[in-house]
């Protein structure tokens, strides 16, 4: 019977990430052959033009859009674009398409290593809608003023640390941080930071750290290749 649970347990999670890869691969066929009406340049079955933009990419495009008119097709890795090359239409598809057109450029690696709960890489939807609504919440003006007291008491503090315990330039900058750090926490957590080596700074920092790879095009390859972050891990 153990071995049985253990064939479950590790068989389960392998078939669904299969299940998975099998249904994005299909998706991605039937958008392909959706886009083929729109011209474009030749690309290679399997990474369309490379994983990325081309060296001197803005004088390609330009030839692009002249060889194959004001809108055009190419693919890099996974991905489609579609490349509008003028005024007229920018303008018809933007404006009569906007909600086909409103969302942002998947992040699969990002979505995943944060749960799918930072705003800045979540697809546009009903969930980006709700977020929108609560930080627009957060930031009414009288909601705003209910900061004025935190931001009098951080600015208190910031100019008497500015005044006693600025050595250096990297001092200035901690503590310039810690003020501007300690008014988001307490206005979103209720949180004070009260001291340039807090715990919660060094975190946020690597987080920093990490964002920012996570915000860098082609750093992962689940990011050139979706169905991969799907795999189970």
């Amino acid at each position: 019977m153990a071995t049985v649970n253990t064939l479950y347990t590790y068989t389960l999670p392998i078939a669904a990430g299969i299940l998975s890869f099998f249904t994005s691969t299909v998706l991605w066929i039937l958008i392909n052959r959706l886009l083929n009406r729109i011209d474009g340049p030749k690309s290679n079955f399997f990474i369309g033009i490379g994983l990325s933009l081309p060296s001197q990419a803005t004088q390609r495009l330009r030839d692009w859009a002249q060889q194959y008119g004001e809108v055009y097709k190419i693919r890099i890795g996974w991905y489609h674009w579609v490349v509008l090359s003028s005024p007229e239409a920018i303008k018809e598809v933007f404006d009569k398409q906007s909600i086909s057109c409103s969302s942002k450029m998947p992040a699969p690696m990002g979505e995943l290593v944060v749960g799918g709960m930072r705003m800045l890489t979540m697809p546009y939807g009903p969930k980006w809608r709700a977020y929108r609504t609560l930080v627009h919440g957060l930031l009414t003006p009288k909601m705003v003023e209910t900061f004025v007291p935190v931001q009098t008491l951080e600015i208190k503090q910031l100019m008497y640390d500015l005044a006693f315990d600025n050595v250096n330039n990297s001092a200035f900058y901690g503590h310039v941080c810690r003020a501007l750090f300690s008014i988001m926490m307490t206005a979103v957590f209720g949180r004070r930071i009260d001291r340039v080596d807090h715990e919660d700074i060094k975190y946020s920092e690597q987080s920093g750290r990490l964002l920012g790879k996570l915000g860098k095009a082609g750093t992962f390859i689940e990011d050139e290749i979706p169905p991969l972050a799907k795999l189970p891990t």
